[in-house]
């Protein structure tokens, strides 16, 4: 089977977390990926841990941040499409990717599509695994969250790194994260700003970037982070977003929602990062 995607686990020191996420990525998805695991962990023995189910380790003794270490994985993937996944994601059925296959093949000129994260609805109980049926109703469920702006299980989103695959030759021409948000948030909303930028709204509105609630994945998110050191990140990162886009804070500049800001406002073309 061609490879057609390759799957960029930027990892520190969540390894509970990676096993599992690695465990469901091979459970629940057609072998056509490779995984290039960028680890900045303090384990020295990991890759004996993971390396029947990673192609390519590249290890780190220090912690890149979240932008450096998936624009290295980006840089050497020579893959059509491109998978930024973080290492406390869960897959939970194998239709997760074909799903997102379906959003590409309707929408051409997608940038990158998103799955639904489960950590965003009520109840459905964590399990270690789903039945086809259960499955269905968590996708029924986010299609139901919403279904205005989100027709037939396609809606305008924001880029949100946690699961986000790319079409690779378009992320490239707006260029990759800004490294300089460290460690880590705020470098989607960058990316967001270049791409209005880039490609104006009415293209944003045809589906550049695009999220799916036909395609869901569990996301631990808060629960695998110390809640005082992520304050802080957002912290920093809104005060290093507004003194690089003139905004006092993070903006929501989501198509149909309310904006708050013109577009000229949001997308100052001294700041946009040209690519590779």
């Amino acid at each position: 089977m061609e490879v057609i995607n390759s799957i960029i686990i930027p990892h520190l020191n969540n390894q509970t977390g990676l096993l599992r996420c690695l465990e469901t990525l091979y459970k629940y998805t057609p072998p056509n990926f490779r995984v290039i695991l960028i680890d900045q962990s303090e384990d020295p023995a990991l890759y004996e841990k993971v390396k029947d189910k990673v192609h390519l380790h590249i290890k780190s003794y220090r912690n890149l941040g979240f932008a450096k270490a998936a624009n290295t994985g980006i840089r050497i993937s020579d893959t059509k499409f491109v998978t930024i996944l973080n290492d406390d994601v869960e897959f939970l059925n194998m239709k997760w990717w074909p799903a997102l296959e379906s959003v590409f093949e309707k929408f051409p000129n997608a940038m990158a599509v998103n799955p639904a994260s489960m950590r965003r609805l009520n109840g459905f109980i964590y399990k270690e695994s789903y039945t086809d049926e259960e499955y269905q109703a968590m996708v029924d469920e986010c299609s139901r969250v919403g279904e205005e702006i989100r027709p037939h299980g396609i809606h305008i989103d924001g880029i949100t790194p946690w699961c986000v695959t790319f079409y690779r030759e378009e992320l490239l021409k707006i260029g990759l994260f800004d490294e300089s948000f460290f460690p880590g948030s705020g470098e989607d909303y960058d990316l967001q700003n270049r791409s209005y930028y880039h490609w104006k709204r009415g293209d944003i509105q045809r589906g550049r970037w695009l999220g799916t609630s036909l395609s869901v994945a569990w996301h631990w998110w808060l629960t695998t982070k110390k809640t005082q050191d992520i304050a802080k990140v957002f912290i920093d990162a809104s005060n290093l977003y507004k003194e690089k886009w003139g905004n006092e804070e993070f903006p929501n500049p989501y198509p149909m929602g309310n904006q708050g800001k013109k577009l000229e406002e949001l997308s100052r073309p001294e700041f946009v990062i040209k690519p590779l």
